[in-house]
């Protein structure tokens, strides 16, 4: 595992391409989030818990819905997304080029 975040009642972990949510209740895993084509180095839950972002060696930033169904936004990176955080309509990413960014989800800029 090389990153965990939690929204009650969720858990998120990241293994090779993949992350997995989880039930903290019960333990069970429930939807794996799968659209990623490379490794998956961050995961984040937004604040209110509706949304998850995912940052990974393939160079893309991914927003999800909290049921994990299809990734919603696919934002593309010059370099690898190892940090990624969701604050309301804003997500912040850190690459491996050492730039931080910012984006306007509903915008995708």
């Amino acid at each position: 595992m090389l990153c965990l975040a939690q929204s009650s009642p969720s858990r998120a972990s990241l293994s090779a391409r993949r992350a997995r949510l989880w039930d903290t209740a019960t333990g069970e895993v429930g939807q794996t989030l799968q659209d990623h084509s490379s490794y998956v180095f961050a995961v984040s839950f937004s604040p209110d818990g509706t949304r998850i972002a995912s940052g990974s060696y393939d160079k893309t930033a991914r927003i999800w819905p909290r049921d994990g169904t299809a990734s919603r936004h696919t934002l593309p990176h010059p370099s690898y997304v190892y940090a990624v955080s969701l604050a309301g309509d804003v997500l912040v990413t850190g690459c491996w080029d050492t730039v931080v960014r910012m984006f306007t989800i509903s915008s995708g800029k």
